[in-house]
């Protein structure tokens, strides 16, 4: 074997290490992505996500302007191929964003080795990035921001290879193209990066070339790019205009009333957050700030000190970005640091020019290698400790309404209605439970006291069933216009809740039989009814029309309770109130006056075979004592529900 030979084995068998210890550095980031994926419930902006992502482009623009939410369409379209082959669960939603965050580690791999830093560099940017808490919280998110970082990557990447490649290639363009369209596709703020191109270009590459390559050179190198990013641009300046009204009107109301933030106000919050995510506490942000920054500002020092024509990259693609937040913040009052989360990478390649490499000339004191490693290791430690915070965050049981969901999903039926005033609350539910997506018809609910009863009425037709979503709202006062025309024009069946959102069923087949049988309570009220008989299943609402008539005037609150009781005489089922679904209590009652009151109640259980009997009683609400009929019994037979099999959901 000659010496070439072996030189050339020693390369391979050293790159072949490279690409291993890259691979684990990958592998490593997808560990941690993966990892607790679905400890979190899904937030309101991931229900947006689902409920964008299952619409036709026609109708996601005309959403997108109706709803305010008019982001772009490529993170939103994409994600509902995905859901197409995957399903909309929680676990497959965020799967898709673990693909991009991972992308975005090796895509920064990529472009640092386009951009010449030596490998030890490449690997520690690569390794900071991958355990960063900033990048590993939105890769676990079912939003647009880890895909806008990978495609912003993958577009330096091409555009590195298209504006500084000895052979310019059609596949450079293509992936040019390709990648600033869907980075464009998934957030405005992206379309940054398109003057940060060209500031690397002109700082990077043509100034420093200018001696000694011919204009006409650099001349068609400009027109590459420009021809590239009008092509990749041309798509979403349609959609941006086609959405406009829905964009201003988003950004205003976000605006609107938020206190704008002192610009170094911004600066620190992006920072922290880069450094070590949104759940550090105060003493590890500013400590991650300090090392990161420090780290960043040496980093870059010693690139330029070696001659790295990339220190433009990390210079153009994270400081502008920052300058371009608080500007912005004056303009726009709001602004959350993920929407730079593509600019992270930068950050890391930055703090990890640290490990560059030095011109041979200049030897390299024991010192300076010490400070060198201890600067690494400051960058894992604040690293580690940033996602055993984001790891150990308390979940928000405020807004955790996976018991709810888990719980409804029993009892939803296909033909039911929903309303709901947020357009998450139909992408939660059809990701939670997946066999409702199609089976609910969903109306906004959205009403004045002039319109509700026009617009309640149809509703009410189509649909036996409705399900009222309230999102902190009080569903029992009198403002929440929907709940009470539901509760005046059909029977509250059942209440679901968790946190801040409630759910209440209503059955709007109110009966209209005459009464047949009639009782006495105490003497003092009466009751007449049309006895019911039905089959039972779980997941079924029960409904009786009770009218109950003063015989005396009296002020005392007694309550109605409908109970479905066994054969074996145990309570299955129940629903206890104030008549008319609380809006006439008994101590409003005018003497010889009838109220009708609709009473319905859930199936909750499988029942066994037999006949179950439907209970009506009063009893005093501030002691619970019952009245008794003229029989002496404590509550009246008013039905029989019959289950013939074990029930199951139909």
């Amino acid at each position: 074997m000659t010496s070439t030979d072996s030189i050339r084995d020693n390369r391979r068998s050293q790159s072949a290490l490279q690409l291993a210890v890259l691979a684990g550095v990958v592998l490593a980031a997808f560990v941690l992505r993966i990892a607790t994926l679905e400890r979190r419930p899904l937030h309101f902006d991931e229900g947006n996500s689902v409920y964008f992502a299952q619409l036709s482009p026609p109708q996601l623009l005309q959403a997108s302007i109706a709803t305010q939410e008019a982001d772009p369409p490529g993170y939103r379209l994409s994600l509902g191929l995905w859901i197409a082959l995957a399903g909309p669960t929680p676990f497959a939603l965020r799967l898709y964003s673990v693909f991009y965050g991972v992308l975005t580690v090796a895509a920064l791999v990529a472009l640092l080795g386009a951009l010449g830093p030596a490998f030890r560099m490449r690997l520690l940017a690569a390794g900071v990035l991958a355990g960063a808490a900033f990048a590993v919280d939105y890769s676990q998110q079912a939003k647009g921001y880890a895909m806008g970082a990978a495609m912003a990557l993958l577009s330096w990447w091409a555009w590195v290879r298209l504006m500084r490649g000895k052979r310019k290639t059609l596949f450079a363009g293509f992936a040019y193209v390709a990648s600033t369209l869907l980075m464009l596709s998934t957030h405005y703020y992206t379309v940054a990066l398109l003057a940060m191109q060209w500031l690397w270009w002109l700082g990077g590459v043509a100034l420093p070339d200018l001696r000694r390559r011919a204009l006409a050179g650099l001349g068609r190198e400009a027109l590459a790019g420009a021809v590239a990013q009008g092509i990749a641009c041309a798509p979403i300046a349609v959609w941006t205009v086609l959405a406009l009204d829905g964009i201003v009107s988003g950004a205003s109301g976000l605006s609107h009333g938020a206190a704008a933030m002192a610009p170094w106000q911004v600066l620190l919050n992006i920072l922290q957050e880069m450094s070590a995510g949104q759940f550090a506490g105060p003493t590890l942000s500013t400590i991650a700030v300090f090392v990161f920054v420090s780290a960043a500002i040496i980093g870059a020092a010693r690139l330029w000190r070696a001659g790295q024509r990339s220190v433009f990259w990390f210079g153009v693609s994270f400081v502008i970005p920052l300058i371009g937040a608080m500007l912005l913040q004056w303009r726009i009052a709001f602004f959350y640091p993920r929407f730079l989360l593509y600019a992270m990478p930068s950050l890391c390649a930055l703090a990890a020019g640290i490990a560059a490499a030095t011109p041979r000339p200049v030897k390299i004191s024991q010192a300076r290698l010490a400070l060198v490693a201890a600067g690494i290791a400051a960058l894992f430690a604040v690293s580690a400790a940033g996602i055993v915070d984001f790891m150990r965050a308390p979940v928000d049981t405020a807004n955790d309404f996976r018991p709810l969901f888990a719980r409804m999903r029993l009892y939803l039926r296909s033909g039911d209605t929903a309303l709901g005033s947020f357009i998450w609350m139909q992408g939660m539910l059809s990701s939670y439970a997946p066999e409702t997506q199609g089976a609910l018809r969903w109306h906004a609910d959205f009403y004045s006291r002039q319109n509700v009863n026009e617009l309640m009425a149809p509703i009410a037709q189509e649909s036996r069933r409705i399900w009222l979503f309230n999102y902190r709202r009080n569903p029992d006062a009198r403002e929440t216009l929907s709940a009470m025309w539901l509760r005046r024009y059909a029977a509250n069946a059942d209440r679901f809740s968790a946190g801040t959102l409630s759910v209440l069923l209503f059955d709007t087949a109110i009966g209209s039989s005459a009464p047949t049988r009639h009782v006495r309570f105490g003497h003092r009220i009466s009751l007449s009814y049309a006895p019911v008989r039905v089959q039972l299943h779980r997941g079924d609402t029960v409904q009786v029309t009770l009218n109950w008539q003063a015989l005396q005037p009296s002020d005392e609150h007694v309550t109605v309770s409908l109970h479905l009781v066994a054969p074996d005489g145990r309570l299955v089922a129940q629903n206890d109130g104030d008549p008319v679904n609380g809006l006439a209590p008994s101590y409003t009652w005018q003497v010889g006056h009838v109220v009708v009151d609709h009473r319905a109640l859930l199936v909750r259980d499988n029942l066994a075979p037999g006949d179950y009997t439907l209970r009506v009683g009063l009893y005093r609400t501030d002691n619970g004592a019952r009245l008794t009929t003229d029989s002496g019994a404590d509550a009246e037979a008013v039905g029989i529900g019959v289950v013939s099999a074990p029930g199951a959901i139909r």
